[in-house]
């Protein structure tokens, strides 16, 4: 009877040993930390996503909002020239800028002709890189008009027409094959094939005038002459 008892005792210890032993070891778990509140200016409406996991980063600017952001937020007044060649410099001038200028490959003398018609200097010369050739135009030894042709191989139509449109905002007239910034001192254009060219209103106007007016005169003399018969 007492061997019984002992064995019943000893039972009895070790499932009371256990059951201590298990509460003693098993882990507490943490309640979960809460995010700090977002309050004022600075709270921002959270995505479905972040709202479901915290850990979610915000989406990034699109290329698009980042492209956005840099252009101006107003036109930019058009463009004298090409970097430093600028239209109303003299020829001596516009010879020393090209032999430095990295986009033409200026030969000096051998680039430098008379117009056919008004016997004006005109530098013609070819490209480097981005640019196939230049023409460069004269009048009482001012630069009056820039031609530059540019390397289709490397640059393309749309292209010009978008960063054009975007730094001076919407063209003047527009046709299937001319784009046309202006105002009072400068006519920029964009030509196709792929041509871009600076015109010095003032003295084109001055030429232009200047042609009627010749033209009016010989028209003149022409009746006078019929009227001799």
């Amino acid at each position: 009877m007492r061997t019984v008892k002992v064995t019943l005792c000893f039972c009895c210890a070790l499932l009371l040993g256990g059951t201590l032993a298990a509460q003693t070891t098993a882990p507490v778990a943490n309640p979960p930390a809460a995010a700090p509140a977002q309050t004022g200016s600075s709270a921002q409406a959270a995505s479905p996503a972040q709202a479901a996991n915290p850990a979610v980063p915000a989406p990034a600017a699109s290329a698009t909002q980042t492209a956005a952001a840099t252009l101006p937020n107003h036109p930019l007044a058009l463009p004298r020239g090409f970097q430093d060649i600028l239209l109303g410099l003299p020829m001596p001038e516009v010879k020393k800028l090209l032999e430095k200028n990295p986009y033409f490959a200026y030969r000096g003398d051998p680039d430098v002709s008379l117009a056919p018609v008004d016997k004006q200097p005109i530098i013609e010369t070819a490209g480097v890189h981005f640019v196939s050739s230049g023409i460069f135009q004269f009048h009482n030894n001012a630069l009056y008009t820039i031609t530059i042709a540019l390397n289709p191989q490397i640059l393309d139509f749309y292209t010009m027409f978008t960063t054009l449109s975007n730094k001076y905002g919407d063209p003047t007239s527009l046709s299937p094959d001319e784009v046309v910034w202006e105002n009072d001192q400068v006519r920029l254009s964009l030509e196709k094939p792929l041509t871009i060219k600076y015109i010095d209103r003032v003295v084109f106007n001055q030429i232009r005038d200047a042609g009627k007016a010749q033209q009016s005169l010989q028209q003149l003399s022409r009746q006078d002459f019929v009227q001799l018969f």
